[in-house]
């Protein structure tokens, strides 16, 4: 056993060498079995402690580390969204700049196209409304009354057609003698000779319909629009052999086709839309039957019984109510071009 003077210098030898951090030499503490053994710190029990200590952290900081893992992730992404945007934001712009450009110059092409179309009308009009205007404005004497004993006199003679020559004996013979006055006659009346004389093949011995004769003497007839569109009414209605009060779709159609062919209506009425409107819109002339049933045609956006109380079906017999209507409404005829007023669009 160690008196305890030697468990003191080995205990201050034993702290000297562990300050130092030197190893026991071959007197050292290993070599001498009676001296006592101090136990050190084990480091596999550290190294284990250690290891499971930052397997714990590791384990306890990996959800913290998927999470921000998934938080830069979906901010990458709206990155990526925003970017989408902001990397093409030139060539959205190009696009829009072409998108409208392409409309202007489709636009401008179908006005012109319409443009061609209605030129082309008034080039070929052997009358212009202002000499129309003048014609009837000098002949205040011939009436819509007179106007009703030449129609009445032309049918009892020639039931269906005739010869301009017989057509203008039959008028004048007849007005002269209603007026009593055998000198009478139509001021300026030689724009109506111009206007037949302009009929597609016309020849002194063809014959014509009455009702084209009589269309282009309602030029003449000194009264209002409401009136002219009566006469032209009775007319058809003569024409179609129907009764005074209806007429049918046929000869409305023809009645508009004589006004059109008689430089009667406005050019702007007469073109209308053909085909598809892709890539440009193409514009014709358009026919008496066209122009009826554009107005007749059932509102788009209602039913159909809307339009036809109004004008009729397509193919119906119409009434002096519809047929007034279809002749003042702007998409139709619209005769003389005075009657741009009070009356509600249909299409």
């Amino acid at each position: 056993m160690l008196n305890q003077s030697a468990i003191g210098r080995l205990s201050r030898r034993l702290s000297t060498h562990l300050i130092n951090g030197s190893f026991l030499g071959p007197r050292s503490l290993v070599a001498q079995p009676n001296l006592l053994r101090v136990p050190l710190p084990l480091k596999p029990s550290s190294l284990r402690f250690s290891s499971t200590t930052g397997a714990g952290s590791s384990s306890s900081s990996t959800p913290g580390n998927n999470g921000d893992s998934s938080e830069k992730k979906k901010a990458a992404d709206d990155d990526d969204d925003s970017n989408v945007f902001l990397d093409n934001l030139g060539k959205i712009f190009g696009l829009c700049i072409l998108s409208i450009v392409l409309m202007v110059v489709r636009s401008s092409r179908g006005s012109t196209n319409r443009g061609n179309i209605r030129d082309e009308i008034e080039d070929t009009a052997v009358l212009d409304p202002v000499e129309i205007e003048d014609m009837r404005s000098l002949n205040e004497e011939f009436s819509a009354d007179l106007f009703r004993k030449v129609v009445g006199e032309v049918y009892s003679k020639f039931p269906e057609e005739c010869t301009y020559k017989e057509f203008l004996s039959t008028t004048m013979s007849t007005l002269r003698k209603a007026t009593k006055d055998p000198t009478f006659s139509i001021q300026v009346g030689h724009n109506i000779d111009r206007v037949v004389f302009s009929l597609p093949q016309y020849h002194d011995e063809k014959t014509y319909p009455n009702s084209l004769f009589l269309t282009v003497l309602t030029m003449a007839v000194y009264s209002t629009v409401n009136d002219r569109i009566k006469l032209i009414f009775e007319i058809a209605a003569r024409q179609s052999n129907a009764s005074s009060a209806k007429v049918s779709e046929r000869a409305t159609a023809e009645i508009v086709q004589h006004l059109a062919d008689t430089c009667q209506l406005p050019a702007e009425n007469q073109v209308i839309e053909v085909g598809s409107p892709y890539p440009v819109q193409q514009y014709e002339r358009a026919t008496g039957e066209q122009m009826v049933r554009c107005v007749r045609k059932p509102y788009k956006d209602k039913s159909p019984e809307v339009t036809y109380a109004a004008v009729g079906g397509e193919g119906e017999d119409v009434d002096f109510e519809q047929w007034e209507k279809i002749m003042k409404s702007r998409l139709g005829p619209c005769p003389w071009g005075e009657c741009y007023v009070g009356f509600r669009r249909f299409t």
